[in-house]
């Protein structure tokens, strides 16, 4: 960390605390990916094991929103209570392994986590072993910033 002193310590709790933060919720949205699930990055559909029905309903979605942008007011507002409806359908499909968080019409957001195990099984499965990646890597930086390594970002460019 340039321009002030930091401890590994320190800057391992900080990490930490960020980390969990960014892996607590799947997040829908449309957002250019072919995809509407976030979870520390889009997610694509063909790997999350989520019902057919649910994402050909997000696929749709996602393809209204694109059509409707710089329309009326009404339009966005229909665009995300259809996205509330599919973000309570995953959060259905995939139970309390973790919540799911989505846009409302008035700028907030809205989290939904249904108890118990949910509906598909295999989604929940897959949604498990992202949280578990996620927290293994994790806990990896973090043992390396504990041992002072040092990260900084960087944009990628391919060639």
């Amino acid at each position: 960390m340039r321009g002030r002193a930091s401890d590994p310590e320190s800057n391992a709790r900080r990490f930490e605390e960020t980390a969990a933060a960014t892996r607590e919720v799947v997040r829908v949205f449309p957002g250019y990916a072919d995809t509407v699930i976030w979870y520390q990055g889009p997610v694509p559909y063909a790997e999350t094991g989520l019902s057919s029905r649910l994402i050909a309903e997000m696929e749709q979605w996602e393809s209204r929103y694109y059509k409707s942008i710089g329309r009326s007011h009404e339009l966005m507002s229909a665009h995300l209570a259809r996205g509330l409806e599919l973000a309570r359908a995953l959060s259905e499909e995939i139970g309390d392994i973790l919540p799911v968080e989505t846009d409302e019409a008035g700028g907030g957001t809205t989290r939904l986590l249904t108890p118990g195990p949910g509906t598909n099984p295999e989604a929940r499965n897959f949604f498990t072993g992202m949280l578990a990646d996620a927290e293994a890597e994790d806990a990896r930086i973090a043992v390396d910033l504990r041992s002072g390594a040092q990260f900084e970002w960087r944009p990628y460019r391919p060639e």
